[in-house]
């Protein structure tokens, strides 16, 4: 079983309780336009090009099976949308101007690298599948939870649930707890920030919270975006009209420092501009978002 990862952070802290060792999956259904990992939307590996880096030696210039990076057109004037990610220029640069992003895998690797810090996964640590949207990939996902269970390791997704319930049906007899996205109560502004409306994901977190699975709500707070006293509350009442709660719902600030990325991928940053939110900003977030949950419940 192989499947497509872009990142394993160890030592985490952000992605569920303790400290916890990340792995990253590729590939997303949203297109969130201030997504802080545009490495993960698409499956395949991509080549991400940083010229602070290069020293100029063109080692990477005629390895091209494609003949896309020449002298002719220099390292980084290419078609990228021609590029199979193939990562032959990455292998001969050795100050990291180029780098592949994205690799194959399979759940022995997975599992292997994962073991190998559970000395680091006390007081409630463990591993956090996240992306991306790792449920694209539950297949593996379930197999390496269920050897991680096995071996007395807690379990974490890190997920926006726009997939199939048939993909959280998989994962869900071996993940401990899910970390689901809610990035918009109502479904156009879903639509005009992601791509998608929200409705599938909306299904999805009903059911989960039904099963009585443990979860927690994860909501980016971008300016201009959903950060209006309307739109928080409304995200509040949604978190509080769910069968059973959230055990806490975090609010992730928006921040600019993946621009860097969107330049070395070739792509534009959508978020330039967006201020982000100051600590006062975040703090009157919280509490629109309390009220709109304080209401559901008492009505």
């Amino acid at each position: 079983m192989q499947g497509t990862i872009f990142n394993i952070q160890r030592a985490s802290v952000h992605d569920g309780p303790g400290l916890r060792t990340t792995v990253f999956l590729k590939g997303c259904g949203l297109r969130c336009f201030w997504c802080h990992n545009p490495e993960s939307l698409t499956s395949r590996p991509q080549l991400m090009l940083v010229p602070a880096k290069c020293i100029g030696d063109g080692a990477c210039l005629d390895v091209c099976p494609l003949g896309l990076r020449t002298p002719q057109s220099g390292p980084f004037d290419f078609d990228r949308s021609a590029c199979a990610g193939c990562g032959a220029c990455a292998e001969v640069c050795f100050t990291g101007a180029a780098e592949l992003v994205g690799k194959r895998v399979t759940a022995d690797d997975l599992f292997a690298v994962c073991v190998q810090d559970q000395p680091f996964y006390g007081n409630g640590g463990g591993v956090t599948f996240s992306g991306g949207e790792p449920l694209l990939q539950a297949e593996l996902v379930a197999e390496v939870e269920k050897r991680l269970r096995a071996a007395g390791i807690s379990t974490a997704v890190d997920t926006a649930l726009f997939a199939p319930w048939e993909a959280v049906e998989a994962v869900l007899p071996f993940t401990d707890l899910f970390l689901v996205d809610c990035k918009a109560a109502d479904p156009e502004l879903h639509r005009r920030g992601t791509g998608q409306t929200n409705g599938l994901i909306l299904e999805n977190l009903r059911r989960l919270s039904a099963l009585g699975a443990r979860f927690w709500l994860r909501t980016p707070l971008i300016p201009g975006f959903n950060d209006s006293p309307e739109e928080l509350r409304a995200i509040g009442a949604l978190a509080g009209s769910l069968p059973n709660p959230p055990e806490r719902h975090e609010l992730l600030a928006f921040h600019a420092l993946c621009s860097g990325k969107y330049r070395a991928l070739g792509m534009p940053f959508p978020a330039e501009g967006i201020v982000p939110p100051s600590g006062e900003d975040v703090a009157r977030a919280r509490a629109y978002l309390e009220e709109g949950r304080a209401y559901a419940q008492e009505n």
